[in-house]
């Protein structure tokens, strides 16, 4: 399942791209996978979308369990991988996210979040 919410996921940043609900303008996104020039790993990034000197970075969670402040770093981290000047990070779950990581987004608004219900209402 967790191919599908991802292709889902991507559909949804489409859809909020026409109806001007994200940062920039998205006309194409993707899986990103390559080298980290820093630790030499592999790195995979569930959904990368670019303009210019901006970029999105996307982490798409098909789990039972609440989403914590762990998948915000690691995240952030990987986008640190990239020069681009403005980074917007979005993290999508099947269900919840943690206290912490809801918090995080409230007072900082340094990465947006949305569960399946919620992209499903923004639709409608």
């Amino acid at each position: 399942m967790g191919f599908i919410f991802e292709e889902i996921c991507k559909q949804w940043l489409f859809e909020m791209t026409k109806r001007n609900g994200l940062p920039f303008f998205v006309n194409h996104l993707g899986r990103w996978w390559g080298t980290n020039s820093a630790t030499r790993s592999q790195e995979e990034i569930d959904i990368m979308a670019t303009r210019k000197e901006e970029a999105l970075f996307a982490e798409c969670k098909w789990k039972n369990a609440d989403i914590d402040i762990d998948v915000f770093k690691d995240l952030k981290r990987k986008s640190m991988m990239f020069s681009h000047h403005k980074k917007y990070l979005y993290i999508f779950s099947k269900n919840m996210f943690s206290g912490k990581l809801l918090r995080m987004e409230q007072e900082n608004g340094e990465v947006k979040l949305f569960t399946l219900s919620e992209m499903l209402d923004a639709l409608t």
